[in-house]
């Protein structure tokens, strides 16, 4: 069951990623998906070495943050087609800082210095897989008790 959980995990974070310090290009939330999507997908395109993934992109759109702040962006979750397009991308996240703002058409509206890109897990997932670990713990439990 430790292998089962594990793989779900790793598929599951094999084509999600969250980017935080990606300046909003709409006011209060107006932001468009698809606008999103292109944006990370110029970001991407903005890395020294990374190949072209138009089309490696599923879906990207600004999410809710946990602990909103006021003139704070709201982080951008990136939900990618294949693993090995996002994988490329993680390696190379720390380029994320070097990605000229004007490049990607963030001009005037803030720069990447603060950009950060870490793997995330969808809220369902999450819960689904917490949930198993409950499980298998009760499961053990349950065998050294009988």
């Amino acid at each position: 069951m430790t292998n089962v959980l594990n793989d779900l995990v790793e598929y599951s974070y094999g084509f999600n990623m969250k980017l935080f310090g990606v300046p909003e290009l709409a006011p209060l939330g107006r932001e468009q998906v698809i606008d999103t999507s292109k944006l990370c997908v110029q970001i991407f395109k903005g890395y020294k070495g990374a190949a072209d993934i138009d089309a490696d992109i599923d879906i990207a759109y600004r999410a809710p943050s946990r602990k909103p702040k006021p003139g704070k962006a709201k982080p951008i979750n990136c939900i990618f087609v294949r693993s090995l397009a996002r994988n490329e991308v993680m390696a190379l996240r720390q380029e994320i800082r070097n990605v000229d703002p004007k490049a990607v058409g963030l001009e005037g509206l803030g720069d990447l210095t603060n950009g950060q890109i870490m793997d995330h897990l969808i809220s369902k997932d999450a819960r689904i897989i917490y949930r198993s670990k409950e499980v298998q713990v009760e499961i053990r439990v349950f065998l050294i008790v009988c």
